[in-house]
């Protein structure tokens, strides 16, 4: 009796080994985090704002990291991207628009060449399970968003500090 619970017990440690490895596993590439800056610059690039042409219009990046893969010749960038337009009416700021959203960037040669964010409502867990890997969609799945919101609130605040006098 005693021999199959210590045999039960050594079993369950084995698969939660396994569990944890697969789940945690760190493959990614710590000498390609330039890469999260180019993905940064990238969908500044590319902001398409409603309010673009309005007085001040400012777009504020914050981003977690989540990690860095590549193979031959790709590399892939998985971020959390916060991102928050303001623009100034009548001397007082005005959100234009935010967005809270992990982002794969495929990149070939240092450029971006494919971005890729989940579908919203019903299919969003399917589509973050078809998009990224693995190792990283629980901490996707239950990403709390709050430091962003944070660094992002100093951001806007640091930048339009000029209203205020």
């Amino acid at each position: 009796m005693k021999r199959v619970i210590v045999v039960s017990i050594m079993i369950v440690l084995i698969i939660v080994g396994i569990v944890y490895l697969l789940c945690d596993k760190d493959t990614f590439f710590t000498d390609y985090e330039y890469l999260y800056d180019k993905a940064i610059d990238y969908l500044a690039a590319n902001d398409n704002g409603k309010d673009k042409n309005k007085e001040d219009y400012q777009v504020f990046y914050s981003y977690e990291g989540f990690g860095i893969d590549k193979d031959d010749k790709y590399q892939y960038a998985y971020l959390w991207v916060l991102e928050e337009a303001y623009f100034v009416q009548e001397k007082e700021i005005k959100k234009s628009s935010s967005s809270s959203i992990p982002y794969k960037f495929t990149f070939k040669d240092n450029g971006v060449l494919k971005v890729e964010k989940p579908e919203d409502g019903n299919n969003y867990e399917d589509s973050v399970k078809k998009i990224f890997p693995f190792s990283i969609r629980y901490k996707i799945l239950n990403f709390d968003s709050e430091k962003l919101v944070e660094e992002n609130t100093k951001k806007v605040k640091n930048y339009y500090k000029y209203l205020k006098n």
